[in-house]
């Protein structure tokens, strides 16, 4: 399998992505040269990352982030900066959702088994340099192809990442299909364990109050 090379923000996230990559996957703790690069401390350092990327030479890379807790934009923003100069692509798509685990975005808001956790959009645009576009929950019900085009229009507008909504394993399936290929992807770990099928969920959308989920914008 083609994978793409595996780059995790906290340890948390490494752990998960060593998950979603099965047997054969090798974890480096700051150690270039394996299918993982995991940080030596808390967080991926921007040297950590640039030295892995660099010897790995990949032409696809996933950067792992907000598996476990939801992520920190001020700490993950300057490894997907540099991660897309790095990777030539000046984009990166990425889904921060794992239903089957009560994790679900909404139209750019994040849920935790139907507890809002923040506007992920909103959240990620204060801390990148570059703009943010989100590609709402009615493209993603639209297709692959919807996704993917969705995706080229933010990227050819300049956003520098693209956060995809997913309440469940349909959206799942559309997503995964929609970004295999791409140079750049991050996100929840399940997703760089493409074109294989995310772990099997509860069929249908993750129950959530109606009060909970946010007006579409």
């Amino acid at each position: 399998m083609n994978r793409p090379y595996g780059l995790a923000a906290t340890l948390h996230d490494a752990a998960a992505l060593a998950g979603a990559f099965g047997p054969g996957a090798s974890l480096g703790i700051g150690i270039p040269g394996t299918s993982i690069i995991a940080p030596t401390n808390e967080t991926l350092t921007q040297t950590e990352l640039v030295t892995a990327a660099r010897q790995a030479q990949r032409t696809s890379y996933f950067l792992a982030f907000g598996n476990a807790t939801p992520a920190q934009p001020d700490a993950v923003a300057p490894l997907i900066e540099t991660l897309a100069d790095l990777a030539g692509t000046g984009f990166m798509a990425a889904c921060l959702a794992a239903p089957w685990s009560g994790r679900t975005v909404f139209q750019g808001h994040l849920f935790a088994h139907g507890r809002h956790l923040g506007d992920t959009t909103q959240n990620f645009a204060t801390s990148l340099a570059r703009p943010v576009g989100k590609v709402p929950h009615e493209t993603v019900r639209a297709g692959a192809a919807a996704i993917r085009r969705a995706c080229t229009t933010l990227k050819e507008q300049g956003r520098l990442l693209a956060l995809i909504d997913c309440i469940d394993d349909d959206d799942d399936a559309a997503i995964a299909e929609a970004l295999t290929g791409l140079a750049l992807t991050g996100g929840a770990a399940w997703l760089a364990a493409q074109p294989h099928a995310a772990p099997p969920p509860p069929r249908g959308p993750m129950p959530w109050p109606p009060s909970s989920k946010p007006s579409p914008t």
